[in-house]
């Protein structure tokens, strides 16, 4: 009743095109779900850096766009968890996924953070976790540096900014588990690599990197 009366007021609109939706927390109409180009596969090996595969759920283009930038700077926390459905909905057959203990998000600064009052990736994250069933925790590593948002700077700059930006927490034990690192976009590369860099320390057995966006 709540929420019909909620609808009634404020009619619910999708993020991106702006037409009538059912329910306010689609966030999308079915066109615009639709049209969100995801990777077939998701995933790919990697070699040669500090994690040990990518997950990349859909091209950063157009409507997951609009999601993104509607969850980063409007505070909408259960837009999150719309995301952090979708993700699972296109991993959930992924046997590296499903063996996952644990989920950890690219952490914001502490000024950054009180600034936003929210870390979008956290709660992406956090939702994450329960749909796997398997632990989350916001406490293994940090930022230590504020430095610029990687996205106002060109390419060839970033991993210079993002360079020995975070830290891992002490006595940490990650032996003979397997990571999920969840961020929103995967860009360059050089913030989940300076991240799992420090997971690296505590010796996982795996580190997945899992965005919802490739640029």
């Amino acid at each position: 009743m709540k929420n019909s009366l909620l609808n009634l007021i404020f009619p619910p609109v999708c993020v991106h095109c702006g037409r009538r939706i059912l329910k306010q927390d689609d966030y999308l109409c079915p066109e615009c779900l639709e049209n969100i180009e995801y990777f077939q596969p998701p995933i790919s090996k990697v070699d040669g850096i500090s994690y040990d595969y990518l997950i990349s759920i859909a091209k950063y283009e157009d409507v997951l766009v609009s999601l993104i930038h509607n969850l980063k700077f409007y505070n909408l926390s259960s837009l999150g968890e719309f995301i952090a459905q979708l993700m699972y909905e296109q991993v959930k057959k992924i046997k590296l996924v499903l063996d996952v203990n644990l989920v950890v998000a690219v952490p914001l600064h502490s000024v950054r953070k009180r600034e936003r009052g929210y870390n979008q990736a956290a709660i992406i994250a956090k939702k994450f976790a329960s749909l796997l069933n398997c632990e989350f925790r916001d406490d293994i590593i940090e930022r230590v540096s504020n430095r610029p948002s990687q996205a106002t700077l060109e390419r060839d700059k970033r991993a210079k900014n993002i360079s020995q930006a975070f830290k891992l927490k002490k006595n940490i034990d990650l032996k003979h588990k397997s990571v999920i690192l969840l961020d929103d976009v995967f860009t360059t590369g050089s913030t989940v690599e300076e991240c799992c860099k420090e997971l690296r320390k505590s010796e996982p057995k795996r580190i997945i990197v899992l965005t919802m966006g490739k640029a």
